[in-house]
């Protein structure tokens, strides 16, 4: 029960959100017949919590693509100081340059495969909230 009215007044990440019941009463008098205004702000408001957890993890995921940039360069920039100090004469430019690109490609295949993984994310939770709404949409229905 302590959940339920939480989840009337703030969302998970503890936003008030007390105003929106206070707008439904403030409507009320002016009320058109059949148009539940409490009903219309929840639904408003899932929609902006959907799109606040979205917002999140596309935030996260940009976090960890920088993180993962940054790493990048200093793996790269470390190996590069390395060759240089220990250039073997065995080895050819053309190896180098070989390693280089190679080392190139995975990075950008992780690099990929990060910005995939949030992005897919953020459009499940889209993806789920829309779900929601066209379900509630076709219960209210149902009950008229």
């Amino acid at each position: 029960m302590a959940e339920e009215t939480r989840s009337k007044t703030q969302s998970k990440n503890g936003v008030d959100l007390s105003w929106a019941f206070d707008f439904a009463k403030l409507l009320s008098p002016y009320g058109l017949a059949g148009v539940d205004y409490s009903k219309i702000l929840e639904r408003e408001r899932k929609n902006i919590v959907a799109l606040a957890e979205a917002n999140k993890i596309v935030f996260q995921g940009w976090q960890a693509l920088i993180r993962r940039q940054s790493e990048i360069f200093q793996e790269t920039m470390a190996q590069t100081i390395a060759n240089a100090r220990e250039q073997d004469i065995a080895k050819s430019r053309a190896e180098l340059v070989q390693q280089g690109f190679d080392k190139a490609l995975r990075d950008m295949r992780d690099i990929a495969t990060l910005t995939t993984k949030y992005q897919q994310e953020a459009i499940d939770v889209v993806h789920k909230r829309i779900g929601d709404h066209v379900a509630e949409l076709h219960d209210e229905r149902k009950t008229k």
